[in-house]
Order: structure tokens, then C-alpha cells, then sequence
């Protein structure tokens, strides 16, 4: 009986489609508008890589020689690596056997594929797999380095590479995901154009602390004066400025071409007791002047600044060969002050679960120079 009423329904059903079919009220299926697409020839022409040359054709094959070079395919193959528009993708293979002379190179569905040599310093001898010297930056001159153009249209594109060596055996062929990340409306960046000077922070609730962040520290040391030098004190004391140190800078910066910016000062003199004399003191400086590099993207919709750090196209700078991605949340933006708030978790299991429970929020606000 049950297969009886089974078979029944299948049959109307099928009675019921073929009526609707002969009907003349058939509706039109819904569909979606599909996402733009990088297209890859244009992108192939307008693309910038560092020391290399174009060819067309596909990438030569993979050399049967033991001797060739290996990537290491686990954890890089179909890998993603993000990137802002009109800035750099850095690509860091690992090689487990063999000598790297450069990389050919070909983004997916283009005509062309570039054949990168490294500058004449020798080939780079292959990092055996325990250590991590490539993903550190100590191989910074093997990295792929692509400066992608401005307006692209679309999200992603893949890239092939391989790398060869000085007598052109090829390596095994991997695979990159890239993932472009610009703004809905390019006018957004410039809302955020100019240097901001960082001024004080609070935690969740709590209240701003006091805008002390560029306050110089001193210390003091007490000393003799013997025969015009400095020597350890033994009655007759004097206090001597023994070390002063403190931030002087610590800015923001966002430019032209999706450029981000961070500048840092610190200051740290200390006394040198024995270059000093009683009237003259020599303090040796040992503070820092640096700057980080990357790319930002601001939605002003959203409220979401995005900031990777790309070394500028350089592998100078040692965040170039860890690529960092950070999102923050603009609570306040004028044409004098910006405030930004970064969400901490308790740990990595609440983050990806997306519970809020276990969530802090660190509040940063910037003046603007």
C-alpha cells in the first residue's frame, strides 16, 4: 500500500509540472548579479614586478631532475594572501631541496608569464624545512613581489609560480589566492588624508588616561668630580643627568595611493661616564627613528579601517615577510580628532565562535597635526 500512495504522488507530481510547463504562466527564475571579475590579460599588462621580464606563453614544465628545486606545498599551495588596491602582494614561498636563481611567475588566464631574477648576489641556498628563515624576512631578496594597479574591478585573482636555478632546472608549480580589498567609494580614503598624532587610550568603559605618552623620563646618577673626570662617588657628591628617554613621536600617517604610514621616535641617552669630564658629558644615543609600511582601505559605511602591512614593496622592512592584517573600528572621525576601537578576545576558540561574552575593546584616539 505505501509504495501504491508513493507512486501516486510521484505521479501527480510529474502531472502538475508538465500542466505548469504547457501554462502561459510561467515565471522567470530569480538570479543574482554576478560579482565582478579581474580580468586577467589587462591585469597581466598593468602589473609591476621587480627585476623581471615578460614572455608569452605558459610557464615551462616542471624538470624531471632530481636535482631541481621543491617548494613545500603544505601551507602554501592554495594559499590567500591579501592585499589593498593600487599597493603590493608578497609572496614568500619555502623551498625544502635545491638552489633559487628566481621565480616564473604567471597570473591565471593571462597571455604572459614573468620570469624574475634575483639581483647578483648568488643564488639563495634552499631553507631546509626546521627552519623558518624565508617566513622570517633572512631571505627577503627570494620574495615575490607584485604592484598591483589602480581601480581593479573584482576581488581575486590566482597566480602560478615555480621557482628555477642557475642552470634552469623548474620546480614543482604552487598556486596563490589573492584578495583584493578596496573601498565601495575611493572618496572614503581621503577623509583619513594627513599625519595624526596619537594622544591617549582607554580600556572597554573605563576612563581616557592622561595624555602623558610623550612625557621624557630622567634619571639621575651621583658622581665626584676628580681631576676633571667623573669617578664613583665618595663624599662630595653631585647629581649628574644619567639617562632621559621617552617617545617624541608616534604617528599615523595616510597618503596618496592607499599608502599607511606609522612613525616612531624614542629617545634613550645614557651617560658615558668614561668619554665625560666634569663639563663636558657625552651621552651615547641609543633610541630608534622607524617607520612601518603597508596599505588601508576605509569604509566609511561600515566604519572599518583595514590596514595590511606590505613593507612598501620592499622587503627592507621586516614586516614585509609576516604579513599582518588589521581591522579597526572608527567610533569618531573629524577633521581634528579620530578615535578607533580594537576588539581583544580571551582567547582564539571565542573569537572564531563569534561570542561577544569574552570580548574587550581598546579605545585609541589621534589628533590631527
Amino acid at each position: 500500500m505505501k509504495k501504491i500512495i508513493l507512486f501516486s504522488a510521484v505521479a501527480c507530481s510529474v502531472a502538475f509540472y508538465s500542466c505548469k510547463k504547457d501554462s502561459k504562466t510561467e515565471t522567470t527564475p530569480v538570479t543574482e548579479t554576478p560579482t565582478a571579475v579581474i580580468d586577467p590579460v589587462a591585469l597581466s599588462a598593468a602589473v609591476k614586478l621587480p627585476n623581471a621580464t615578460s614572455t608569452t606563453g605558459d610557464l615551462p614544465a616542471s624538470s624531471s631532475s632530481s636535482d631541481a628545486p621543491v617548494l613545500l606545498t603544505d601551507g602554501y599551495d592554495m594559499r590567500t594572501y591579501y592585499a589593498v588596491n593600487n599597493r603590493y602582494v608578497v609572496i614568500y614561498p619555502r623551498s625544502t631541496t635545491g638552489f633559487i636563481a628566481g621565480y616564473y611567475v604567471k597570473i591565471n588566464g593571462a597571455g604572459n608569464y614573468f620570469k624574475i631574477s634575483f639581483p647578483a648576489k648568488g643564488a639563495k641556498k634552499a631553507n631546509k624545512i626546521p627552519h623558518n628563515l624565508r617566513e622570517d624576512g633572512d631571505n627577503s631578496d627570494s620574495a615575490i613581489i607584485i604592484k598591483l594597479p589602480a581601480g581593479l574591478k573584482g576581488d581575486t585573482f590566482s597566480v602560478k609560480y615555480a621557482a628555477y636555478d642557475s642552470t634552469n632546472r623548474v620546480s614543482n608549480t604552487l598556486t596563490a589566492i589573492v584578495s583584493i580589498i578596496a573601498s565601495a567609494d575611493s572618496t572614503d580614503n581621503n577623509l583619513l588624508a594627513g599625519t595624526w598624532k596619537y594622544n591617549r587610550s582607554r580600556y572597554n568603559n573605563n576612563d581616557w588616561s592622561e595624555p602623558s605618552f610623550y612625557k621624557i623620563d630622567t634619571t639621575f646618577a651621583s658622581y665626584s668630580c676628580v681631576a676633571g673626570k667623573l669617578e664613583s662617588c665618595d663624599g662630595g657628591c653631585e647629581d649628574y643627568l644619567y639617562q632621559e628617554s621617552g617617545y617624541t613621536t608616534n604617528d599615523m600617517m595616510f597618503s596618496a595611493n592607499n599608502l599607511y604610514t606609522e612613525h616612531y621616535i624614542r629617545i634613550d641617552n645614557r651617560l658615558n661616564v668614561g668619554s665625560s669630564s666634569c663639563s663636558n658629558l657625552v651621552y651615547n644615543q641609543e633610541g630608534y627613528d622607524e617607520k612601518y609600511y603597508g596599505g588601508y582601505v576605509y569604509d566609511a559605511k561600515t566604519k572599518v579601517l583595514t590596514v595590511i602591512y606590505d613593507g612598501n614593496g620592499t622587503t627592507d622592512d621586516g614586516d614585509a615577510s609576516n604579513i599582518t592584517i588589521y581591522n579597526y573600528t572608527v567610533t569618531e572621525l573629524s577633521a581634528t580628532r579620530l578615535v578607533y576601537l580594537e576588539k581583544r578576545y580571551d582567547n582564539d576558540r571565542t573569537a572564531a565562535r563569534g561570542y561577544d561574552s569574552n570580548v574587550s575593546a581598546d579605545y585609541y584616539e589621534y589628533l590631527k597635526k
